[in-house]
């Protein structure tokens, strides 16, 4: 019943190249870093309960189950913490993850506060205690009353401020996926986060909002450093601290649907090696769209692990005519700086102000030593 009840969703996968899996398996992968590991050991203490966790550790070393039930929630928090330690290895690892092995916990630590009066007693006064504190926080994190300035608080005030100023416009958010959802939450307006190669995938990729704007005026969420622009750029500070910077697009025209197909890469190049690539190019939109102008140009993309993106400018010009495909050869020299990773390799069409990914799939390839 299960299996059958997860066949939509194993479908979607599929229609959508396992979009999920991918990013866990391999899409969040960093470089190592030590403050990951120190990170999850200090988020362990905390999500299962700092008063309880040094009677965890006895209870589990003293408390030997006669079933297999017990013998399976006793190996449960091992199995977890241990797995996600490793995880942090490489890359940062949410707390909330290993929340499942508070099963194995409470049972090892149930069963033996049972059989020793004191630690019953104690636990009793850490639960109350606990309780306590969560509903102090609760309160905090509802009213407020300290004024604290986090992104957390004072939603309604922050977004309704990004609100006003788009005056019933879209808003088309940076990177922010968490943001863009609560943006229309509070306030019921019109949002959209734009995918970003240096941040992460996530839902907003898979909607079709940014087509719905099509033709239309959309305040667009840039970087504060474009305020020397001309882009008219301005900015605001929510009630919760955070700054927005954002510019006016009179007639927004995305581009995030055209498809780059390469081929031609080899699954190895080497540094110096000049690469002939044939980019096959599709345009879904009912709009021609101009390459190499003031607005959108075409670049290559060069992707290693979730941070590092290198991005090279083609300089092309051409045009891309609405509803067709066009096919363009594209020549580059493979530079010293990409030499001795693994990479996904592919185009995009950049515009300044917005983000981007990948235009089409990336092709992975690996850069070796001088020819």
């Amino acid at each position: 019943m299960a299996l059958l009840l997860l066949v939509p969703h194993l479908v979607w996968q599929y229609d959508h190249d396992w979009a999920s899996f991918a990013y866990h398996l391999s899409g969040r992968n960093s470089v190592f870093k030590p403050n990951y590991v120190v990170e999850f050991l200090g988020n362990m203490l905390v999500v299962f309960n700092p008063f309880l966790v040094p009677l965890y550790v006895q209870a589990w070393r003293k408390v030997k189950p006669q079933t297999v039930v017990g013998r399976a929630l006793k190996l449960l928090p091992v199995a977890f913490i241990g797995f996600f330690l490793l995880s942090s290895l490489r890359g940062y690892v949410q707390p909330q993850w290993v929340i499942v092995a508070c099963f194995g916990l409470i049972y090892v630590l149930f069963t033996y506060a049972r059989r020793h009066p004191r630690t019953h007693r104690y636990v009793m006064w850490a639960g109350g205690v606990t309780v306590a504190l969560i509903g102090l926080v609760r309160l905090e994190m509802i009213f407020n009353p300290l004024g604290i300035r986090f992104e957390v608080f004072d939603n309604r005030a922050s977004y309704g401020a990004i609100a006003e100023a788009a005056d019933g416009r879209p808003v088309i958010f940076r990177q922010g996926y968490a943001v863009a959802a609560k943006y229309a939450f509070y306030t019921g307006g019109e949002a959209y986060c734009q995918p970003n190669i240096r941040y992460r995938t996530h839902q907003w990729q898979f909607r079709d909002d940014d087509s719905r704007f099509t033709g239309r005026e959309v305040l667009v969420e840039c970087p504060a450093e474009m305020a020397d622009t001309t882009r008219e750029v301005r900015s605001l500070t929510m009630a919760n601290g955070r700054r927005f910077t954002w510019f006016v697009d009179r007639s927004f025209h995305p581009v995030r649907l055209v498809d780059i197909a390469v081929t031609g890469l080899p699954a190895e190049v080497a540094v110096g090696e000049v690469l002939q690539l044939e980019l096959t190019i599709t345009n879904p939109y009912p709009y021609d769209i101009a390459v190499g102008g003031t607005d959108v140009q075409l670049a290559m993309l060069w992707k290693h692990g979730r941070f590092r993106v290198d991005e090279f400018p083609t300089g092309a010009q051409f045009t891309i005519p609405a509803d067709n495909v066009l096919t363009r050869t594209v020549t580059f020299s493979v530079p010293p700086q990409l030499a001795g990773e693994k990479f996904d390799v592919g185009f995009a069409l950049r515009r300044e102000g917005y983000t981007n990914w990948f235009n089409g799939k990336a092709v992975p390839t690996e850069v070796v030593g001088n020819l």
